[in-house]
C-alpha cells in the first residue's frame, strides 16, 4: 500500500510556444507562430494576431523566439542511390 501512495501521477503540462518557426510536410513554413499543445500534442496553432491572455494562466508559456518547431518524426537521413 506504501509503494502506491508513494507514486507520483507523471503529467504533461499544457505550453503555448509563441515566435515559433513551424515546419511541417503539409505546409510552407510559418513564421512566428504560436502553438498550443496539450497531454504532448499540438492542440492548436493559434494565430499570431489572436490574443490569447486567458489561456496564459493555466499554461506554461515558452518564447521560441529564433527556434524550429518540427512536429512528427522526419527522417533526414537519405541515401540517394538506391532511388
Amino acid at each position: 500500500m506504501s509503494l502506491i501512495l508513494s507514486m507520483e501521477i507523471v503529467a504533461h503540462p499544457s505550453l503555448i510556444i509563441e515566435n515559433i518557426t513551424l515546419i511541417d510536410a503539409e505546409n510552407p513554413v510559418r513564421l512566428k507562430q504560436t502553438v498550443l499543445i496539450e497531454d504532448g500534442k499540438i492542440q492548436s496553432i493559434i494565430d499570431p494576431t489572436e490574443i490569447i491572455e486567458e489561456q496564459e494562466n493555466s499554461h506554461t508559456v515558452i518564447d521560441g523566439s529564433g527556434k524550429f518547431l518540427i512536429p512528427g518524426l522526419w527522417d533526414a537521413h537519405v541515401h540517394l542511390t538506391f532511388i
